[in-house]
């Protein structure tokens, strides 16, 4: 799910750019066939490859564009309470998607798309919040946990993740400004 993310954030962050769509939206179809796989069956060498490639990808895809808030709060999540990056950003990517969904709905859109939703004759916003709950339900698929309770950070821990969120490189390139800590406690809210 850190792939995901990096694949998502690099195509919806400000510093958004044809290398960083065509590289991160391959790998966001890679992921999303080949993910589940690796889940079920461990020892299927093909998806593991395919997924391994698919990292790679991600990672081509944000090194041309950048990550965001997924990011800052992750990494903060991860020092603070011990909370695995991938996991952290998959509890996080939805609700950045929805906070993001008023200055990069067509950018979440062209991801929905890419992800091979139906969204034909949809708005942006539609689409954008269709690719935020194919996210939740690849996750959920998955097995892995939805909420920031259910990995062991406390409520009262929320703000000042919030704190230092906002001080994280990443947050400069998110799609959405971000400049107060009550805006990420928002995110982090919705997330617990």
């Amino acid at each position: 799910m850190d792939a995901m993310t990096h694949a998502v954030e690099a195509i919806a962050d400000m510093p958004a750019n044809p290398i960083a769509d065509a590289m991160g939206l391959q790998a966001i179809r890679l992921i999303l066939e080949y993910l589940p796989v690796c889940v079920e069956k461990g020892d299927d060498l093909l998806a593991r490859g395919q997924q391994q490639i698919a990292a790679t990808i991600a990672g081509v895809s944000f090194a041309n564009s950048q990550v965001g808030i997924v990011h800052a709060i992750a990494h903060t999540l991860g020092g603070l309470f011990k909370v695995p990056h991938g996991l952290g950003n998959s509890i996080i990517l939805p609700h950045s998607i929805m906070y993001n969904l008023d200055e990069a709905a067509d950018r979440y859109a062209l991801i929905a798309r890419g992800m091979g939703l139906e969204v034909e004759g949809k708005s942006d916003e539609e689409a954008a919040e269709m690719a935020a709950n194919a996210i939740w339900d690849l996750t959920k698929k998955l097995g892995i946990p939805q909420k920031l309770s259910e990995v062991g950070v406390p409520e009262d821990g929320l703000e000042k993740v919030a704190d230092v969120a906002l001080s994280d490189g990443s947050i400069v390139y998110n799609a959405k400004p971000i400049f107060e800590t009550s805006e990420i406690l928002g995110i982090l809210q919705k997330a617990y």
